[in-house]
Formats: C-alpha cells, structure tokens, sequence
C-alpha cells in the first residue's frame, strides 16, 4: 500500500484522491522534484513522517500532495504517530502559506470519511460538481431510499440544468434504481432524460420546423439551419429511432434553442423541451396506449372507454350468439369484448365497425391516437415487449460532470 505520493508508483491512488479533491494550480504545475524530491539527498527533517520518510514538505506542492495523502492514510499509523505527522504537515502548511487551505481539505475528507463517501466513485452520486480546483457531490446513491430521495430532487430542480447534465444525473438514477430495485418519483421525466425513450422521425423535424419559423426574423442565420436539420430529418440520413444520435440531437436542439432565446418558451410558453421532442414515447406512454385502445384486423383504433355504450342486445344483434355469449351473455362485459376485438377476422372486424357506429362509437384516426404519439399500435406493442432490452443495450454511458 502506498502510504504517500512519492511510494504510489503506478499513479493510481493519486489519480483517485485527486478525482475526489481536485488539486490548486501550484500542484498541477508542479515538477516530479519540486512534488517528491530525491530521497537520497533529501533530509528526514523535511518529512512529517520522519522514522519512514513519508509526506515530504519541501515545496509547497509538496506539502498539499503529502497533506491529502495524510488524510487519506492516516488510520495506518498509530495514534501517537498520526498526530505528530499531523502537526509537522501543519506547521509545514503554515510556512508555506496553505494551512487554510490543508485545514478545510481535511474537514472535508473528514466528512466524507464519517458517512462512507470517501470510497464511493462519482458515478455513486446523482450531482458532481467539478470546476477543475473543486469538486463537491451530492446526493448519493447507495441505496433505494437515496435513490427515490434523488429522483425527487431531481423533478424538483431539472429546470436547472442543461439536457446534457440532465442526461448524466438521469441516468445514474436510473442505472441505479435498477440495480438497487428502487422505486422512483418522476419516473416518466427520468426516462425521457436519460434517453429511454422514442419519437417519430415527423415530430423530430417538425419541432426543427418550428423553431425555423420562431426565428426568421431575429435569427435568420439559425432559422436556415433549423429548416436545413429538418430537412435531414426528413430524408432519412436521420434515424428517429437512434438512441445515440436523438442524445446528441437533444442537445443540439437545446443549445439553439438557448442561443436564440427559446428556451423562454419552454414550459407555459407552449415549446417542447428536447426530451419531450426525442423521447415522448418512454415505456410507460406506449403501455398506457395499450391498455386504453383495441385496433381491429382493419386497422381501426378505438378507445376503450367508449366500448361502455355497447349493450349485449346490441353486440347480439350485429355479431351473432357465438360473440355475444363470450363476452357476457346477459350483461356486456367490455374487458372481455376488448380482448377479442383484435382477434376478429377481417368481415367480422368490418361489421364491429358498423355496429360501433349505430351508437356513436367512432374509430379514433390514426392521426389522433397512435400516429399521434409518432408510432403505429403495432409499433407500440414491440416497443412495450422490448423496452426492457433496449435498457441492456450497450449504450455509452455519458460523462460525469
């Protein structure tokens, strides 16, 4: 194990407590020498950890490399050891003028240490904050309830974040909410952002075609290159059902959409955020469809709920006994007409519409329900049957911010 800087010859423990505690710019810029020094001609007086030349404090580099090490390490000394090494590396900070910053470094790693954070990567959380000379992360995700806590956050304060970083946290909370079996709130909203969802090739440019038209006044220059991305759209070298490339349409989308100011429609302003354009068919729409509608061999779609003005006489009357008695017999039952609605062949199908429109029940057209939602019924029925797959897809998973 290495116990500083200088013993961690591979790089890796650096490389991992500098992930968690990013280091100030005199130690990015710091030479090999001016962090570890020579052991052979540097004297025991300039360790913190004198009896096993430890935490070299030579330069100031030196001495916040060996205080992070410290804090990280300091369990494998004994106690009398610890505190001695801890007040050489202080009085070292002080000379150097950085005990502030060795004292709050140590607060924090301290604080991490306490509730198990200190081993946990970034991936464990759902929000890291990296500006490159400090990082803070919130919202772990160890567990269910951290998992639910972080989706609730998460629909509280989405608004404040690009779709890109929206992307990121989404997806941590919902590879780990499957990991952990987790329930989450705002779950549709998750979907769409982590990109776990469809969209029709005709809504993609159409959105595109609308912000043309919002921005040909003002920004005619981006108004012709959101018509020219609808025309891509349009001419198939776009694939709607592309999860890696609707990702990056997203946030293209939302980068013009901040660089021409239409991000102030979003919400009441009536204009569709980008994960509502790319990703609005999520799992829970298309099942929500099938559940609600029945299409017959013609192709007509109905709702449910209107099946409730059909009658057993009725059904009796246009389809026949054999039809009547199995769904009901004496009183229509509509759960059982619509599960055998899809199944009838073609003539009967044809006389079910007839006999829907005695009583003011009219198909819903295509344009209105499915086609609506950008796919056909039979589309929604493979995208229910395989969304779970296309969760286990080998999908890049995005950076961490």
């Amino acid at each position: 194990m290495s116990l500083d800087h200088t013993q961690d010859l591979t790089g890796s423990e650096q490389h991992r407590l500098i992930q968690l505690y990013p280091t100030p710019d005199f130690v990015k810029q710091a030479s090999h020498e001016q962090l570890c020094g020579d052991p052979a001609t540097l004297p025991p007086h300039v360790y913190a950890g004198v009896s096993k030349r430890v935490y070299p404090c030579h330069t100031k580099a030196a001495t916040w490399m060996s205080a992070l090490f410290y804090g990280d390490k300091s369990t494998e000394f004994s106690a009398h050891e610890a505190e001695e090494i801890k007040k050489r590396l202080l009085k070292s900070a002080e000379f150097h003028g950085i005990g502030s910053n060795v004292r709050v470094l140590w607060s924090k790693m301290a604080a991490d240490a306490a509730t198990g954070q200190l081993k946990l990567k970034d991936s464990d959380f759902a929000l890291v904050w990296d500006t490159g000379t400090h990082k803070e992360r919130h919202y772990p995700l160890r567990n269910a309830g951290e998992v639910k806590q972080a989706s609730h956050w998460f629909g509280e304060h989405h608004r404040d974040f690009s779709f890109n970083d929206k992307h990121t946290i989404a997806y941590k909370i919902m590879t780990k909410a499957a990991e952990f079996g987790a329930a989450t709130e705002n779950t549709e909203l998750i979907e769409k952002c982590a990109g776990m969802g469809y969209c029709s090739a005709a809504d993609a440019a159409a959105a595109w075609e609308r912000r043309a038209s919002l921005t040909t006044t003002k920004h005619p220059d981006y108004s012709a290159e959101a018509s020219r991305m609808a025309t891509v759209i349009k001419s198939a070298t776009f694939e709607a059902r592309d999860q890696g490339r609707r990702i990056k349409m997203a946030g293209l989308m939302e980068q013009f959409d901040h660089l021409t100011g239409l991000n102030k429609l979003y919400d009441d302003g009536g204009l569709a955020r980008p994960e509502d354009v790319f990703f609005q068919i999520t799992e829970k729409v298309a099942a929500d469809f099938l559940s609600n509608h029945v299409q017959t061999t013609t192709g007509a779609v109905y709702e449910k709920l209107a099946l409730d003005r059909l009658d057993i006489a009725t059904v009796r009357q246009w389809m026949g006994d054999d039809v009547a008695d199995e769904v009901g017999g004496v009183m229509l039952d509509t759960q059982k007409l619509a599960a055998i609605v899809p199944t009838l062949p073609r003539p009967d199908a044809e006389m079910f519409e007839q006999m829907a429109r005695t009583v003011g029940i009219s198909a819903i057209a295509r344009e209105k329900s499915a086609a609506a939602q950008g796919l056909t019924r039979d589309e929604m029925e493979a995208l229910a049957a395989e969304y779970g797959h296309e969760q286990s897809l080998n999908v890049a998973e995005p950076a961490l911010i």
